[in-house]
């Protein structure tokens, strides 16, 4: 089983009432983001620590709405994989003063 397929169980098992095509959609997102910023066909749960190269990524992208999709897609595949605590959102209240080792995804969402 590969990388996408596994992560698609996994979302489905964290939160059973997604229908299968948004679980598709984050899927693509994530993959668009591994391939186009980690020059990688497979992907791995720990690029997403590597948020400053995240955040550049998306600085390039001009749509908001597509910024906080791919943010959320990060989220839900981090979540459903119980690395839920690289996003705790208590911990990303303001931007002065965060954690390094928590991403902050949910502030990217927040102020788009």
């Amino acid at each position: 089983m590969d990388f996408y397929e596994t992560q698609f169980i996994n979302i489905k098992k964290y939160k059973s009432s997604i229908k299968d095509s948004s679980i598709n959609t984050y899927l693509s997102s994530i993959k668009k983001l591994c391939k186009e910023l980690f020059n990688s066909d497979s992907c791995n749960l720990m690029y997403f620590k590597d948020y400053s190269s995240i955040f550049e990524y998306l600085e390039t992208v001009t749509s908001l709405s597509t910024r906080k999709n791919i943010c959320t897609a990060i989220i839900i595949l981090l979540k459903s994989n119980d690395l839920g605590n690289i996003v705790k959102q208590e911990n990303l209240k303001s931007p002065v003063g965060l954690s390094l080792n928590f991403v902050p995804y949910h502030f990217i969402i927040n102020n788009s």
